[in-house]
């Protein structure tokens, strides 16, 4: 090829690289925005069962939140249904709680709704399952395969009869995420705690496009006590993340013959939140020996 040829072909070629259309490199995470925190609380009032509702602003969605007992006589009430919705009604968020029979003591029930902006890929995945007899029952619901998790809840049915013992989020796996970890599903175990006869649980997932997947954040104590109490930011996770999209809780080592109360698993410290806050409580005697309480955050950039 003589040189005027050469000339000529790497004119092409540059030609050809400048008009070449660029093609941008998929980002690694994307943000949820516009994230603000709503409050709900019932009465205090003496009342066996009681629901708070939070109602996300118009225009936002419900991506996750939590829930919170205070002023619980002897400790005896027991969350059993933190649920995301999304309906015609409005996104909202809603507890459940229950008192054992025989409380008399004035007590209330908050909820706490995680609202943001519209996100691609945002739906609800909800699983249950029902069984006539069990002391536990346990269901999982995953995400689609291009989305991940972002939001989490649980329920059980025959409220007088059973309790939420875990809300936890899940690995690709299927088992509980490890902290710092992208999780795609959530797992819910139901506790028996009186024979009711058929009951249910369900697990609620809030499932977003992967890339605006939420981090894990998880803490655990295992002690032996009455009471048990997690907290957790996120900026202890990652200096990057920044807020909380929900919460949730693993009770596990309680003796057979009793049951710890789960009474907390709540967002907190601004809004969005930075923080959770996780209790259960074991009022029956003897409460020597260990138990542990995890509590899980769903973090944010």
């Amino acid at each position: 090829m003589d040189k005027t040829s050469r000339r000529t072909a790497l004119g092409v070629l540059v030609a050809a690289v400048l008009l070449a259309p660029v093609v941008a490199a998929p980002p690694a995470h994307a943000n949820a925005t516009g994230a603000v925190e709503v409050l709900a609380a019932t009465p205090i009032d003496r009342m066996v069962e009681k629901q708070a509702v939070a109602v996300c602003p118009p225009e936002k969605r419900v991506i996750g939140g939590g829930a919170r007992t205070r002023n619980a006589p002897e400790f005896r009430v027991r969350l059993i249904r933190m649920q995301p919705i999304h309906d015609a009604a409005g996104d909202r968020y809603v507890a459940v709680a229950h008192a054992d029979s025989g409380v008399m003591q004035p007590w209330l029930l908050q909820a706490w709704a995680i609202c943001a902006d519209p996100v691609p890929g945002l739906e609800i995945v909800s699983v249950a399952v029902f069984k006539t007899v069990a002391a536990s029952l346990t269901v999982s619901a995953a995400c689609p395969d291009d989305s991940a998790l972002i939001g989490m809840g649980g329920a059980t049915s025959a409220a007088g009869y059973n309790q939420l013992s875990v809300v936890a989020p899940t690995d690709a796996g299927g088992s509980e995420s490890g902290n710092n970890t992208r999780p795609v599903g959530v797992t819910v175990t139901g506790q028996a705690v009186a024979s009711g006869g058929r009951w249910q649980v369900t697990a609620y997932a809030v499932c977003v496009d992967r890339i605006y997947a939420s981090t894990v954040g998880r803490a655990v104590l295992d002690r032996s006590g009455e009471s048990h109490v997690v907290e957790l930011q996120c900026g202890r996770v990652d200096s990057a993340l920044r807020w909380v999209s929900s919460v949730g809780f693993a009770q596990s080592g309680v003796a057979s013959s009793s049951y710890a109360y789960p009474d907390s698993a709540m967002p907190w410290a601004g809004s969005p939140p930075r923080s959770t806050f996780v209790a259960a409580r074991w009022p029956s005697a003897p409460a020597s020996s260990a138990w542990s309480l995890t509590g899980y955050a769903l973090c944010n950039r």
